[in-house]
């Protein structure tokens, strides 16, 4: 594992020991230059061998310098690698958002999809609606075009008959039709001459004015008529009242000649020229002129 060690970089196990070694030596060397300093003949091979220890030392210095920067690269490139790893992260979280915002706007278009497609059988539905509708007005349309027809033919045929029975203005009766044909009942012709309209009975030309004339004076006749019954009639009625009068007057002059009836079963009645009663009856045989009963 590597080992910070400050402005220098991190160092591993390895690094460490060569750097404690170098420590190691240097400390030797000195103390070996120190001896040296009293004997110079047996400092000379001292300082031989602390001069390559000093020189492998150097090496060891070089290369544990050249570890610390490769370990200060890697941790620039740990650092870059961390920074990315973070982006990552905020892309990841934008995805995810714009997935859960993807997912509610596909929710949205299957619920606007099947309100489209209600909507659709509701249009179907009126259409058909509207077709049968249609066909009905069409069905319509075409019979009120026949009796439209029917109606039109109809006017032209009274306007036909019409053009055949009324012959026009004429100052005398016409004795014939506009044709030459002999009068029809039912002709019609305007008489300038009386300013009336006439027409034809079969028989004779007539004019609703005359006729109506004829009929209020038969009605009159038939009134005064009436008028004259009506008096007969009430003559009849109080002569029938003086006979009830005198019939009831009878009824009672009878009903006093008549003598009651109750008690008097199986009598017969009787008068002796001026008061009436009731007689037994015989009830054994008696011989009169000769017979019995």
């Amino acid at each position: 594992m590597a080992i910070y060690r400050g402005a220098g970089g991190s160092g591993d196990a390895t690094n460490d020991a060569s750097i404690a070694a170098v420590t190691t030596l240097t400390l030797r060397a000195e103390t070996a230059a120190t001896a040296s300093e009293g004997s110079a003949t047996a400092s000379s091979s001292s300082a031989s061998a602390a001069n390559t220890s000093k020189t492998n030392a150097a090496a060891s210095a070089t290369a544990a310098a050249t570890s610390a920067s490769t370990a200060s690269t890697k941790a620039s490139d740990a650092a870059s690698s961390a920074s990315g790893a973070s982006s990552s992260a905020v892309a990841a979280g934008t995805s995810a958002s714009n997935a859960a915002t993807s997912e509610t706007n596909a929710a949205t278009s299957e619920t606007n999809a099947a309100s489209s497609a209600s909507a659709a059988a509701t249009s179907a539905t009126n259409a058909a609606t509207s077709a049968t509708a249609a066909q009905t007005a069409q069905t319509a349309a075409e019979t009120a075009q026949t009796a439209a027809e029917a109606a039109q033919t109809a006017t032209e045929a009274v306007f036909t008959q019409f053009g055949d029975q009324y012959l026009g203005a004429f100052a005398t009766d016409p004795t014939l039709d506009n044709s030459g044909n002999a009068l029809t009942t039912g002709d019609i012709y305007f008489d300038t001459a009386n300013n009336v309209l006439k027409f034809y009975s079969g028989a004779a030309w007539v004019a609703p004015e005359d006729v109506a004339t004829t009929a209020a004076s038969a009605a009159s006749a038939s009134a005064t008529a009436a008028a004259a019954s009506a008096t007969t009639a009430s003559g009849y009625v109080s002569d029938a009242s003086g006979f009830a009068d005198a019939a009831s007057a009878s009824a009672t002059l009878a009903a006093s000649y008549t003598p009651s009836q109750t008690g008097n079963g199986g009598k017969f009645l009787t008068t002796d020229g001026s008061v009436t009663s009731w007689a037994a009856a015989l009830t054994s045989t008696s011989t009169i002129d000769g017979g019995s009963f």
